[in-house]
């Protein structure tokens, strides 16, 4: 089954690709992006087992689930450059009588997934940064109750010494 020519150009523009398997998880069809999405390389990819192309989707095989589709987010490839890559993987189960078991689409994430990992690093470092804070002000109000005593004035009830 070939895709149209505006459906290809569609999913191009998106900077999504597609791959068709078979009920055996075999890979029958895939664009030419299908590859270099994953590997950065352009030999293809038909004939081979899913999993054995995408390892994420171990325990979570399609044919196991009865999800009409399943999505997984932010998933790195490491290219031959050294870049890192991110995909947005989606699997869609296919009619029963059609031509495919499963269609696979991976759309290329790397922008959003590179800010989504600053902004988790930076959230983390805040969050850090806050615990080492409250450690600090604890010990600091420890020091000052040793150091200064909470008094009490008999007539206010407060001293120049409470905390």
């Amino acid at each position: 089954m070939r895709f149209p020519e505006t459906m290809l150009n569609a999913l191009h523009a998106l900077q999504t690709a597609y791959a068709l398997v078979d009920a055996s998880g075999r890979i029958v069809e895939h664009d030419e992006n299908f590859p270099l999405y994953l590997t950065g390389e352009s030999a293809s990819l038909a004939g081979r087992n899913l999993i054995d192309v995408l390892p994420e989707l171990i325990g979570e095989e399609p044919e196991q689930t009865e999800a009409a589709s399943r999505q997984i987010k932010y998933v790195n490839r490491a290219m031959p450059t050294g870049e890192t890559r991110y995909l947005t993987l989606t699997v869609i189960r296919g009619r029963p009588d059609g031509d495919f078991a499963w269609m696979v689409l991976l759309s290329d994430v790397t922008e959003y997934g590179i800010h989504f990992q600053r902004l988790t690093q930076d959230r983390n470092e805040i969050l850090l940064l806050q615990n080492q804070m409250r450690e600090v002000l604890s010990r600091l109000y420890n020091l000052l109750r040793r150091y200064f005593p909470p008094t009490r004035d008999t007539t206010t009830g407060y001293g120049p010494g409470v905390l």
